[in-house]
């Protein structure tokens, strides 16, 4: 998600392009931070930074997960445990400064592993706190992945490269379609990166603005749902009975959805 400037051109983070998808008028402030965990963002104050910046009435996109998995102490967490936990400890917060969080799980790798349990974690804390969420992992899965899954209850932790590698073989049909999404290119094509680069975790423009269409377009969905009745929010729908979830709405999300262009 971070706001990323000339000097790593063309990495861009997909909140970037969040000010094309609204009204003229909406300021986005961007505090995101590549490889910070709920642990290490918190640790290191720049959730503070958010708190310090926020007025009543604000909306704060929140998406953890890439990091969070990291084997390191100072980022580590536990998907069911400190994870959970700081999200609710970010939510509580933003909530006393009379805002409004929303998450969004986290978006897949081209290539695995996967996130594991981190996105149904957040799911289970977006429920439990009856907050708007997007499954925005499980929306890029399909148009952004070019492997396999290659974490489970059949597959080891400990997994092998030659898994890895398993995978690759086995989406390399889909390697040209979604490399321009993500950093993976080769020489000569960026000054900034001359000898090209394989980075199947950060965004180029395009998987950027994939990403945040995609993240409003089921957010539209879910603050203006069809099939529940009036003053309810339903968040939105996929292949997971996770996400089958209708609460109170109260109008307090009205300012966002009109907000969307």
């Amino acid at each position: 998600m971070q706001y990323n400037d000339a000097k790593t051109w063309p990495q861009t983070g997909w909140a970037q392009m969040l000010p094309l998808f609204f009204h003229e008028g909406v300021q986005v402030c961007n505090f995101a931070k590549n490889g910070r965990s709920t642990k290490s963002f918190l640790g290191e104050q720049r959730f503070e930074e958010v708190l310090k910046k926020l007025e009543e009435g604000d909306y704060v996109f929140i998406q953890f997960g890439h990091n969070d998995e990291k084997a390191d102490v100072d980022r580590h967490t536990d998907p069911f445990g400190s994870y959970q936990e700081n999200l609710i400890y970010m939510i509580n917060a933003i909530r006393t400064k009379n805002a409004y969080p929303v998450l969004f799980t986290p978006i897949v790798r081209r290539f695995g592993p996967d996130h594991g349990m981190y996105p149904q974690a957040m799911i289970e804390v977006a429920q439990e706190q009856q907050i708007p969420f997007v499954d925005l992992n499980a929306l890029t899965k399909p148009v952004m992945s070019a492997g396999i899954s290659i974490t489970g209850p059949d597959v080891d932790e400990n997994f092998s490269d030659s898994y890895v590698h398993l995978a690759q073989d086995l989406a390399m049909n889909r390697d040209d379609e979604t490399r321009r999404f993500y950093m993976t290119f080769g020489s000569g094509l960026y000054d900034n990166y001359p000898s090209g680069k394989n980075d199947d975790t950060h965004l180029r423009p395009e998987g950027a603005f994939l990403v945040a269409n995609l993240a409003i377009h089921e957010l539209k969905k879910i603050l203006e749902p069809k099939s529940v009745k009036k003053g309810l929010l339903a968040r939105v729908t996929t292949n997971s009975e996770a996400n089958q979830m209708v609460f109170p709405f109260k109008g307090v999300y009205q300012a966002l959805l009109d907000a969307i262009q």
